[in-house]
Parts: structure tokens; sequence; C-alpha cells
């Protein structure tokens, strides 16, 4: 049955790493305002609005875009920063 089955894709499931115990390491050391603010490449605001859509009934794209965000912001910290 399973091999025989069409493909599909592998959803990561970010909302609820977001929503979990992972998020208290991402707010913290990748989106905390300070953080943020210092690196003058991104709007806080904008950051806010983010992470208000992910709590949202219709968080959207943002789980996406916030990823991306936190991604990026690895990188940032591990290659830029070192």
């Amino acid at each position: 049955e399973l091999y025989h089955r069409p493909k599909h894709g592998f959803e990561v499931p970010l909302l609820k790493w977001f929503t979990g115990p992972l998020w208290e390491k991402i707010n913290q050391e990748y989106l905390h305002p300070s953080f943020v603010d210092e690196q003058q490449l991104f709007h806080y605001p904008e950051v806010e609005t983010l992470l208000r859509r992910i709590k949202s009934q219709q968080p959207g794209d943002a789980v996406a875009e916030l990823w991306a965000l936190i991604v990026f912001q690895h990188w940032y910290k591990k290659y830029y920063l070192s």
C-alpha cells in the first residue's frame, strides 16, 4: 500500500515548533528585539507583526516568512558574527 501510493511532500511542523518548547529559544536567541535592532537589517515592528500573525487564527504565510527569518538569523550568528 505504501509502495504504490503517489508521492507527496513532507511538511515540517513549523507552527507546532513556534508554539511549543522550541519557541523560547527562538524568541530569545534569534528574534529578541535588542538583537534585531542591533543588526540594523530588519525593522522590529515588522517582526512583531509576523509574531502576532502566527498566533492568530489565520497565520497564512507568516509561518514560512518567520522560518526564513530564523534561518537567516542562525546563519548571521554562526558565520557573520564569528
